[in-house]
């Protein structure tokens, strides 16, 4: 029997992720500190390893073509890596649960991120954040790059497996495979989709072609990869059954060899990477998959139902068999930012017509490349599970589109092959598509949504985040007995700022009054509430601050932290609960008229500062002024000096304005764009 091979970069990856469990065991019992914590785990895991280094054969393949991936993937870092991550799970948990595993939710921080994601299993947070504390807020995404490169040589294994050994060829495709939009578009974000697609590509490497495995030890280092899998995303279940059925397929002679100790170790293996999260969650919240499947263990922190997003996915049986191209002509029922390339649907019907060809060859008894068969049945049905079991999220089936741009290099290669010349102008026009479609979408719709890079932001901004890149930033002041709340999903930003206080979510934490009730505990304990605006998006702030019932007491102070991309930054706003029917209220302007009556004593008063549009601008003695014109005559109520950084100054004026015939705001400086924030006349 031979000993299980692995890639050097699989094999580097997979004991990395083997470290950070160890240290999340050692953190959830002993709370260490975390470098102290972290040097015991590696110390206790290369033990471990060097056990396990005799039952496995690391392999090193590398050709000179490969230097075309690595020219390529520099490029992307270098237009990339300079510009901050904020979208919005980075914000709501992803950082959160970099730093707090197992933060003691409900007697520490209450559901600092929405219920739905406060209880993620964090492993593959924790994965990015020894990368983050070391090179700082952009630079710890160096470890999507290395993830890639992981990728890379995954595919090109697969591509061995199918018996194409060219290297140029290899290159090409998995070069083709990487560089495709929904996974390039995440190489600039926290978010942790790389990870099932290693953990699924891994187990399919070493199943899909049976190899002279001794089967007692390639089962519990499946289960270990498994688990893995599964802690990563709970919806990769569905994909793990399915890969567990091709283990079946290939290896069924080989059962009867099975061993009982085989089962048992890897019952462990399978278990160890997501079990002490489990028993985290459970303990916490009585659901080990809060706030799924919550009918079954009915959490009093979440409403009696099984959560489920029903913004996306097919819709009955038709759907499901036609959603890889269903999904491209309604691409918001897909992925939130309806990007998608043609790759999903050219590789599906692409692998409907080997398998339709190949079931004709077998009708005539002819000869069928077996191990191509095997993989197009694969293909399409792990389609159908992630269409059917997975909303046919294309986000969460990123596994499938590496598996599908395989499909069409093999198409591709077969055409030739065999002189099928006839079939290259369709291929070459729908690929000529795919490119176009995901050159045109990287470059020119490019913001912080989706492919964040120097096409989205300009060179302005470019130049200005290389700065930042290694500012370290200190922590913000909060006086006594404060405490953050959420109104936003923005909890990362918080953290980031000062993570002394306790973190409220004032929005997404509460679906049953026993929550509620724990909320209230929490709010009448402390003096002072404060929430963070992003300037760039002031408005949804205030809307949703409406709607959690709060309003805006006092802007605290603004804070522009190197995390910050250029043109913006943070309002630390002081709220209180909302007892009355005026709502808050926000405008941007450069002049503005009031409306106001006609009464002795009438009541002025807002906030106003310099809008993000206009910061970063060298701005002296910016004044702006309350102006009131009576009978052609201008009489100045106020004026305020706003600083350049944006900080709100509070206006309040009491006037007669029985004979006036204008109020004003009068912006001194009139190419500038300000921020005004509830405005009252009374």
């Amino acid at each position: 029997m031979k000993k299980i091979e692995i890639n050097i970069f699989s094999y580097l990856f997979i004991a990395f992720c083997f470290i950070i469990l160890v240290n999340d065991y050692l953190t959830f019992f002993f709370n260490w500190n975390y470098f102290i914590s972290l040097l015991i785990s590696g110390v206790l895991s290369l033990g471990i390893i060097h056990f396990v280094n005799k039952k496995i054969q690391i392999t090193k393949e590398f050709d000179k073509a490969d230097w075309i991936f690595y020219i390529l993937l520099f490029l992307v870092f270098a237009i990339t890596i300079v510009f901050p991550d904020r979208m919005y799970d980075t914000l709501n948990y992803h950082l959160y649960s970099q730093v707090h595993p197992f933060n003691n939710l409900l007697t520490g921080d209450f559901f600092p991120s929405r219920n739905i994601n406060s209880y993620t299993y964090s492993f593959t947070d924790r994965a990015f954040y020894p990368f983050r504390l070391v090179f700082g807020y952009r630079l710890g995404l160096i470890f999507n790059y290395l993830c890639l490169i992981v990728i890379y040589h995954q595919i090109k294994q697969i591509l061995m497996s199918l018996n194409i050994k060219n290297a140029l060829t290899k290159t090409l495709i998995a070069t083709f495979s990487i560089f495709t939009f929904s996974i390039i578009d995440l190489i600039d974000v926290y978010y942790v989709d790389y990870f099932s697609i290693i953990f699924l590509l891994e187990i399919f490497i070493h199943i899909f072609k049976k190899y002279n495995y001794d089967i007692n030890q390639l089962f519990p280092f499946m289960a270990f990869l498994s688990g893995l899998a599964f802690c990563a995303k709970i919806s990769n279940a569905y994909f793990i059954l399915g890969l567990f059925l091709l283990f079946l397929i290939n290896y069924w002679q080989e059962l009867k060899k099975f061993k009982l100790k085989t089962l048992l170790v890897s019952s462990i293996t399978f278990c160890f990477p997501f079990i002490i999260y489990m028993i985290y969650t459970y303990l916490e919240t009585s659901n080990p998959f809060f706030p799924f499947y919550n009918t079954i263990f009915q959490s009093n922190l979440y409403s009696n139902t099984n959560w489920m997003d029903l913004r996306f996915g097919p819709k009955g049986l038709l759907e499901t068999l036609i959603w890889p191209v269903k999904m491209l002509f309604e691409k918001n029922r897909a992925i939130d930012i309806s990007i998608i390339e043609p790759a999903w649907a050219i590789g599906y019907l692409i692998a409907i017509s080997y398998l339709g060809y190949y079931l004709l060859q077998k009708i005539r008894k002819r000869k069928v490349n077996k191990t191509k068969l095997l993989f197009m049945v694969c293909l399409i049905f792990y389609y159908l599970i992630w269409a059917k079991f997975v909303l046919g999220y294309t986000r969460y089936g990123l596994f499938l589109l590496i598996l599908s741009t395989i499909t069409i290099g093999i198409f591709i290669i077969d055409c030739i092959k065999y002189k099928k010349y006839i079939c290259l102008p369709v291929i070459i026009v729908l690929l000529s598509y795919h490119v176009y479609y995901n050159v045109f979408n990287y470059v020119y719709q490019a913001d912080y949504w989706s492919a964040n890079n120097i096409f989205g932001n300009g060179l302005e901004s470019y130049k200005y985040n290389v700065k930042q890149l290694f500012v370290k930033d200190e922590p913000v002041q909060m006086p006594e007995n404060s405490a953050w709340g959420v109104v936003n999903a923005n909890s990362g930003y918080m953290m980031l700022l000062n993570d002394e206080i306790p973190i409220y979510s004032l929005v997404m934490s509460t679906d049953t009054e026993y929550a509620k009730n724990l909320l209230n505990e929490r709010l009448e304990k402390i003096t002072h509430l404060y929430t963070l605006a992003d300037a760039i998006e002031f408005q949804a702030f205030i809307d949703n601050l409406n709607s959690s019932g709060y309003k805006i007491k006092e802007f605290y102070k603004t804070s522009t932290p190197s995390f910050l991309n250029y043109n913006n930054y943070l309002y630390i706003v002081e709220i209180d609960e909302n007892t009355s029917n005026i709502m808050n209220n926000y405008e941007e302007f450069v002049q503005k008229k009031l409306s106001f009556p006609k009464k002795e004593n009438t009541q002025i008063s807002y906030w106003i500062g310099l809008n993000n549009k206009s910061k970063n601008e060298s701005v002296s003695n910016y004044q702006v002024q309350l102006v009131s014109k009576k009978h052609g005559e201008e009489e100045i109520i106020s004026t305020s000096v706003l600083p350049n950084d944006g900080q709100m100054i509070r206006v309040s004026s009491s006037i007669d304005t029985r004979n006036t015939d204008e109020l004003e705001i009068n912006n001194l400086v009139e190419d500038k764009i300000l921020s005004c924030v509830n405005l009252e006349i009374k």
